[in-house]
C-alpha cells in the first residue's frame, strides 16, 4: 500500500511539473494575444473586417525590442468594375471577402515607466487561404454588345502569397503584476503576388487598411 501510495505521489509530481513546463514553454512561444477591427483606406469602397493574433514580444522593457507572431485578418474590399474589351462579361459591384493568415515581425521603440508607450515598425508574410468572390455580371455577345440581365455570381479564388508593410503606436496599462492591456492603432497595405481572374491589368492588387487592436501581454 505504501508503495503504490508513494508511485502515486511521483506520478502527481511529475504530472505537475509537466503542466508547468508546458504553461511554460507557451509562454516562451507567445506573451501577448490581440484582436483588431480593420478597415479599408484606399479602395471607392471600403467595409469592416476583423481578426486575431498571438505574438512573442522581445524586451518590452528595453527602449528597443521587437514583435515575431501569427495572425489571421479577414479583410472586406471592393476591387472596381470591369466592362469589354477587359472581358466579355460586364461585372458591376465586384467584392472580395479575403482572408488572410499572415507572419508579422516589427521593431519597436518603448517608453515610458509604468505605463508603457511603443511606436512599432515593421511588415508581414501571408497568403490569402481562402477568398469570396461576388459580382452582379452582364452577359454580353461577341461583339460585346450587352444582353439579358445582371445575375449575381459567387465564387471562390486564391489571391495568393503578399507581402506587407504596417506601422503603429500603442500603450500598455498594466492591469496586475500578470497581465497589461494593449491598445495600438496601426495602419499598413498588403500587396498581393497574384492577380485576381477578374483585374482589369496585370499589376498585383493592393489592400490599404487600418486597424484597431486590443491585446492582452502576459508578464515575462
Amino acid at each position: 500500500m505504501k508503495i503504490q501510495l508513494l508511485l502515486i505521489g511521483c506520478g502527481f509530481l511529475n504530472w505537475g511539473f509537466g503542466q508547468t513546463e508546458k504553461k511554460q514553454s507557451f509562454k516562451n512561444l507567445f506573451n501577448e494575444f490581440q484582436v483588431s477591427v480593420n478597415h479599408g483606406a484606399a479602395n471607392p469602397k471600403t467595409f469592416f473586417g476583423a481578426g486575431i493574433g498571438a505574438s512573442h514580444v522581445f524586451k518590452p522593457d528595453r527602449v528597443v525590442g521587437s514583435r515575431v507572431g501569427l495572425e489571421v485578418d479577414f479583410f472586406h474590399f471592393w476591387g472596381g468594375d470591369i466592362t469589354p474589351p477587359y472581358s466579355t462579361e460586364t461585372r458591376r459591384n465586384q467584392h472580395y471577402h479575403a482572408t488572410n493568415v499572415s507572419v508579422p515581425f516589427a521593431l519597436r521603440l518603448n517608453f515610458g515607466n509604468r505605463i508603457r508607450f511603443l511606436f512599432e515598425l515593421g511588415g508581414r508574410l501571408g497568403v490569402n487561404v481562402h477568398t469570396l468572390y461576388k459580382a452582379d455580371v452582364l452577359q454580353t455577345a461577341g461583339d460585346y454588345e450587352p444582353f439579358g440581365q445582371f445575375k449575381r455570381k459567387t465564387e471562390t479564388l486564391s489571391l495568393g502569397p503578399f507581402l506587407g508593410l504596417s506601422s503603429g503606436v500603442g500603450v500598455y496599462i498594466p492591469f496586475n503584476e500578470k497581465y497589461s492591456l494593449l491598445f495600438k492603432p496601426d495602419a499598413g497595405f498588403n500587396f498581393y503576388l497574384a492577380k485576381p481572374e477578374y483585374a482589369m491589368d496585370m499589376s498585383p492588387v493592393t489592400n490599404f487598411y487600418v486597424r484597431m487592436n486590443i491585446g492582452l501581454k502576459l508578464a515575462l
